[in-house]
């Protein structure tokens, strides 16, 4: 079973084997992408701990952040595991939506009711799946969006144990890379 839930990640990957991965930015940028792969994260093992959303309504765009603990203390924001975020744009078979494959995640603390509160009350996303693990403590998430964003992908340098994706609707972006 937990290997057909992936079947779509297998043919997303294969078709993205010439999209190179580019390291993660660990500060915002003056631009937003309109596509992309990023890798980040260390060779380490933590845990997932949250994914939290908040709206800036002034500013046009939302944020969610996930967020890694270390193993044994559950120290907040100190690390995160190797993970590789991917932005995919709709087609025949799904909507846009990026995808979040994490190596070496120990526990999965995520609160299912809060995330899906925390879906209903965002104008961009339309869903959050998390896939079951697989061996050596590897996760999936697929995040479904209500039309093409525009976006950033951070690893904060002062926070390497956060992902921090900032979104907003392609126009309202006046500058895209």
């Amino acid at each position: 079973m937990k290997k057909l839930a992936l079947l779509p990640f297998v043919i997303s990957y294969s078709v993205w084997a010439a999209l190179p991965l580019l390291p993660i930015p660990r500060h915002l940028m003056p631009d937003y992408f309109l596509e992309g792969a990023f890798e980040g994260g260390g060779d380490v093992r933590a845990n997932l701990e949250t994914i939290r959303f908040a709206a800036h309504a002034g500013l046009e765009y939302e944020r969610w952040e996930l967020e890694f603990s270390s193993l044994g203390t559950r120290k907040l924001a100190a690390t995160a595991p190797r993970f590789q975020l991917r932005y995919e744009a709709a087609n025949e078979t799904h909507g846009p939506r990026f995808l979040v494959l994490l190596k070496g995640v120990e526990n999965n603390y995520l609160n299912q009711t809060q995330l899906r509160a925390a879906v209903k009350n965002s104008r961009l996303l339309k869903d959050i799946v998390v896939y079951p693990q697989i061996e050596n403590g590897d996760l999936a998430l697929e995040i479904s969006l209500r039309s093409a964003v525009a976006f950033q992908a951070i690893q904060p340098e002062s926070r390497p144990g956060r992902l921090l994706l900032d979104l907003r609707k392609r126009d309202f972006v006046p500058q895209l890379q």
